[in-house]
């Protein structure tokens, strides 16, 4: 769903898509790009140029991808799993030959939401009682800390953003709406994402897209939260960008560059870094439960349950629930699975 940008102060022409309240759409915040990445990036449009579509080209793009891939599987069902990128630049290449065979000899494609789920949905209930709640609300500008009211003067004017618009959102999506509209800018987008690419794939050789969760899982426990612990959350990201000193927002080296570092290390496999700044202390607890071990629990369980049934299918779920001591994985062996990184 697309709303105009018409509320309150004068903005860009580009509409700014709202419903970012699904499994897909929301893990842009914690798995396109490390936290401490995002925090760089918003102040960076005062600071550069946007990323053109030459600059991107001469980004280090000349490598040969191998994204890892990890197997789960019993005598009769072979589970392949993807961490996935969401939103990537279109020059970026990650289709591997081994990927490629396994989409070829699988049933199924599994993703978090499917494409069809979120044209469904709209709005869904728990963003339309959220905002009808925030009618009754202090505007977002006296919510947060005083010392973090200028910040968010600056970076809602530097991208356009109404301050009508994020009074009017759940106090969680705010940190999401500010990267989000960011990162198109840089030429990040959805559209060129894993599993926009992977739903095209699948629906083209007529197999079935199915979802691991319900497209408004992640919206309702985030609504859930509390105003406490949301207001938290978004003043430790304002914070981090009022008191960093400008030299330290962009790498040392050449910054256009760096953008889709992240990015080219995923493609290349290297996971090490994946999910690593993705920790209880730097998301909030609340979060982090929220946004990565409540879904990963339940994904266990899916999965343990989906070995019931035999063939083969592919599981293609954000990254960052595939790395760290909290994965999915983790779960699944201390379960008594064994996992096998094939790629």
């Amino acid at each position: 769903m697309v709303v105009e940008r018409d509320m309150g102060q004068p903005l860009a022409d580009k509409p700014l898509i709202i419903n970012p309240l699904d499994g897909k759409n929301f893990d842009l915040l914690i798995c396109v790009m490390q936290v401490k990445h995002l925090i760089w990036t918003i102040p960076a449009l005062l600071l550069s140029a946007p990323l053109s579509a030459a600059d991107a080209q001469t980004a280090s793009f000349d490598f040969s991808p191998n994204p890892a891939i990890w197997k789960l599987a019993d005598d009769d069902t072979e589970i392949y799993m993807l961490g996935t990128i969401h939103a990537l630049p279109p020059e970026l290449k990650w289709r591997s030959a081994p990927l490629d065979r396994i989409i070829e000899t699988v049933d199924e494609l599994v993703v978090e939401t499917t494409a069809e789920d979120e044209k469904a949905d709209g709005l869904s209930a728990a963003l339309e009682a959220a905002m009808l709640s925030a009618l009754d609300r202090k505007p977002l500008r006296d919510r947060v800390d005083p010392k973090n009211r200028e910040t968010l003067d600056a970076v809602a004017r530097d991208l356009n953003l109404s301050m009508d618009y994020l009074d009017l959102v759940p106090t969680w999506m705010v940190a999401f709406v500010l990267f989000y509209s960011d990162a198109e800018e840089e030429g990040v987008s959805p559209d060129h994402g894993v599993e926009t690419v992977l739903e095209a794939a699948f629906k083209t050789a007529k197999k079935p897209i199915l979802a691991i969760e319900d497209a408004n899982t992640v919206d309702r426990a985030l609504n859930a939260l509390s105003e406490q612990d949301q207001l938290i959350a978004l003043n430790d990201l304002l914070t981090e960008i009022r008191i960093a000193p400008a030299a330290s927002l962009l790498p040392v080296k050449d910054s256009k560059a760096a953008m889709f570092d992240d990015d080219i290390a995923w493609a290349k496999g290297e996971v090490s870094a994946i999910g690593a700044d993705l920790t209880p202390e730097n998301m909030g607890e609340a979060y982090y439960r929220v946004l990565l071990t409540d879904r990963n629990a339940a994904w266990t369980a899916w999965l343990e349950a989906r070995l019931q049934k035999p063939g083969k299918m592919l599981l293609a779920v954000g990254a960052a629930h595939l790395a760290g001591s909290d994965s999915v994985q983790a779960m699944l062996e201390k379960r008594g699975f064994t996992i096998k990184r094939i790629h």
